[in-house]
C-alpha cells in the first residue's frame, strides 16, 4: 500500500462515522482499470506533478481521469509549478536541463483543462515550497545542478 494510500485509509479509520463504500488504491492514472463513467471523485495529492514522461503522459493521465469520472464528479488535485519569473531566473545550462526532464512542473503546463470539458474548475492557491530536502530524482537533479526550485502551490476542484 503506498503512503497516500496509507494515509486516507488512517483519516477514514479514525473518524466516528466514515462514508461508506469507500475503496482505495495505488495504480497507473494513465491507464486505470475502470469502465467509463464510474467514480465519484478522483483525488490526488502530487499526482499530476509526477507523472513521468513529460506532457504528453500528464495529459493523458487527465483525460483518463475526466474518462472514469462520472457527470457532475468532482477530481480534486494540489499541483506545484514553477513560474514564468522563476524560471527566468535559473541559470540558463539548468533552465535548459530541467525543462527537457521535467516539463510537467512549469507554469503553462495545465492548459489541457480549456480542452477538456470540465465545466467548473476552481483555483485556489496555497502558497510557495522549495524542493530543497525532497527525496525525489528532481530534486536531486536540482543538487547537481546547483539550484533550488520554488514552486507554486495550488488547489484545484473541477467538475465534469
Amino acid at each position: 500500500m503506498s503512503y497516500v494510500v496509507r494515509e486516507w485509509y488512517k483519516l477514514f479509520q479514525n473518524i466516528e462515522n466514515p462514508p461508506p463504500n469507500i475503496e482505495y488504491a495505488a495504480l497507473n492514472v494513465c491507464d486505470m482499470p475502470f469502465h467509463d463513467n464510474c467514480i465519484d471523485v478522483v483525488s490526488g495529492s502530487a499526482a499530476i506533478i509526477n507523472v513521468e514522461g513529460g506532457g504528453d503522459s500528464r495529459d493523458r493521465a487527465l483525460r483518463e481521469v475526466f474518462r472514469v469520472l462520472k457527470q457532475g464528479a468532482l477530481f480534486v488535485f494540489d499541483f506545484g509549478f514553477i513560474t514564468e519569473e522563476f524560471y527566468s531566473s535559473m541559470p540558463p545550462h539548468a533552465q535548459k536541463i530541467i525543462k527537457e526532464r521535467f516539463s510537467n512542473i512549469f507554469w503553462d503546463t495545465l492548459n489541457i483543462f480549456d480542452t477538456l470539458g470540465f465545466y467548473q474548475v476552481e483555483t485556489i492557491r496555497t502558497g510557495t515550497w522549495s524542493n530543497e530536502g525532497d527525496e525525489s530524482k528532481l530534486a536531486d537533479l536540482c543538487r547537481s545542478l546547483g539550484v533550488v526550485l520554488t514552486f507554486t502551490s495550488f488547489t484545484r476542484f473541477c467538475i465534469k
